[in-house]
């Protein structure tokens, strides 16, 4: 049973901790079960940056044998158009909601490269992650910059002298 404290922390049941505590002693790999369409099958490592951390019901914890099966490699393999399709076909589906159950999970047919690909793959996404989330970062910053001279502009915070036509500029030199 969870109930909120006076002062705002949760009080969670032994009960509930033991079966929802995230405590990994290698990186796990969670995925949820369910909910919209575009959620079915997304995943995440885990590598335990919140000490005792408690997960939901709806998501999976899966703790891959690090000697066959990198967690991050999984974890692409999950959001890729591969993984979505099995999760989507598998899925049983109401009319806005869609879900799997551990059966399900557990029959994914993980394609298996080795180790050493894997983590080289891994390590590529990686890097194409990061650079993505720079690149995206700079986009933002450059919307704003373009919100910001597009206000000044129709603001007339910052006015835009008229172009002259040659002619009128060359008579206005002599």
């Amino acid at each position: 049973m969870c109930s909120f404290g006076a002062r705002g922390g949760v009080h969670v049941s032994h009960g509930l901790k033991v079966r929802g505590i995230i405590a990994p002693p290698r990186p796990l790999f969670s995925l949820t079960e369910g909910g919209d369409f575009d959620k079915l099958g997304r995943g995440t490592v885990w590598n335990g940056s919140i000490p005792n951390c408690l997960h939901q019901n709806h998501i999976f914890r899966v703790r891959p044998n690090p000697r066959l099966l990198n967690s991050r490699f999984l974890a692409a393999i999950f959001a890729s158009p591969y993984g979505k399709a099995y999760f989507l076909a598998s899925a049983k589906q109401t009319t806005n909601l869609a879900s799997i159950n551990s059966t399900q999970l557990k029959a994914f047919p993980v394609p298996m490269p080795s180790l050493n690909e894997q983590e080289r793959i891994a390590v590529l996404l990686d890097s194409y992650e990061t650079r993505l989330k720079a690149e995206e970062a700079q986009l933002a910053k450059l919307h704003q910059l373009k919100r910001g001279l597009m206000e000044d502009l129709l603001t007339g915070r910052v006015r835009v002298p008229l172009a002259q036509p040659e002619a009128a500029q060359a008579e206005a030199v002599h």
